[in-house]
């Protein structure tokens, strides 16, 4: 028993750890707090869980006296108050975050990865309880529910609340607060019917000989992808940003026409931070970083203050634009590596 917990649990972990390394590598240009990216999965992971348990007990309770039919039972607890409530107290997490700490979401991608890092922290628990409780039916069961839960649909958690979160995105670079409520709450609705679709898929699955899977795929797998796709243009759009917003630095002579082309473009950026490691080592490929980091914060930031002004970007920019102006000097020459 201990070597069938032992391994249905290092898969889950394993799963989840995955899935974190390719959301932190796809935000190429501007990482994200550290402090921010754990408390996303922390939240997902156990306040969220926490909130979700007690309101879909209270919300299921009284379908007990609704209908004895054990199939109507769990198509309403399962496949609609289920998704409404996790989607609603996974993307409070973004709505706090929304309202605290804005600065930080500069644009899609970065509300999409909050989003799915809480998506993630949610499924590693709900995972977790789902595996020990297959495991009374015995290890090959709790095995083929590992594989699945994390593997197959591993990344549906993190799917559905990315939605959410490249809504909150969205509507930061929005113009009207009124347009940008409107895209977050519609967001919100298709996270909960893609989440509902999923479920009642799952439980109508020995009912239609697997075949209502097929409908799972379609909509959650090409959902997925759809995201994925959107995602790799918003980045593209990000190295045009890039390049537009850091035009007045060329023109003072503070960085060249090459080093911006360098600025702009994630694959150099790696090449050349790899280089700098080779011939000067860690501390000064750190200091590199920072100039990328400092860049990208600056462009994005202008880029915002573009569509919606305001005071505190605009002091934010200025700061920004002193740190850049300071480093420039010593990593220029890193540039050309």
């Amino acid at each position: 028993m201990f070597l069938a917990f032992a391994a249905g649990f290092g898969g889950i972990l394993f799963s989840t750890a995955v899935f974190v390394f390719f959301l932190l590598w796809f935000d190429r240009y501007e990482k994200e707090p550290v402090f921010l990216l754990n408390l996303a999965f922390f939240w997902g992971m156990i306040p969220a869980i926490v909130l979700a348990l007690i309101l879909e007990m209270l919300f299921s309770y009284p379908l007990s006296s609704f209908s004895e039919s054990q199939l109507t039972h769990s198509f309403f607890s399962t496949g609609i108050i289920a998704p409404f409530v996790e989607e609603t107290v996974k993307g409070f997490f973004l709505l706090l975050l929304f309202a605290f700490f804005r600065k930080h979401v500069d644009n899609e991608l970065d509300g999409a990865i909050y989003g799915a890092l809480c998506g993630l922290g949610f499924a590693l628990t709900e995972d977790i309880f789902y595996f020990l409780g297959s495991l009374g039916q015995g290890a090959v069961s709790g095995y083929v529910n590992v594989f699945f839960r994390s593997f197959i649909f591993g990344s549906n958690h993190a799917f559905w609340t990315a939605i959410i979160g490249f809504a909150f995105g969205k509507a930061v670079l929005s113009s009207s607060s009124a347009k940008g409520i409107l895209i977050v709450f519609i967001s919100w609705l298709l996270a909960v019917f893609l989440h509902g679709i999923h479920n009642i898929c799952v439980v109508f699955a020995p009912h239609t000989y697997c075949l209502s899977f097929f409908i799972d795929f379609f909509f959650n797998f090409g959902g997925m992808i759809l995201l994925l796709v959107v995602l790799t243009y918003v980045i593209s759009k990000e190295g045009k940003w890039i390049e537009k917003s850091l035009r007045p630095e060329v023109d003072a002579g503070l960085i060249s026409e090459k080093d911006l082309s360098v600025i702009k473009s994630a694959f150099k950026r790696s090449s050349v931070k790899l280089k700098t490691i080779k011939r000067e080592g860690s501390k000064e490929s750190k200091k590199l970083g920072l100039f990328f980091q400092t860049a990208s914060e600056l462009s994005f930031k202008r880029h915002r203050h573009s569509i919606k002004p305001s005071n505190d970007l605009q002091k934010t920019i200025t700061m920004l634009s002193d740190k850049f102006s300071s480093l420039a000097p010593d990593v220029r020459r890193w540039l050309s590596f």
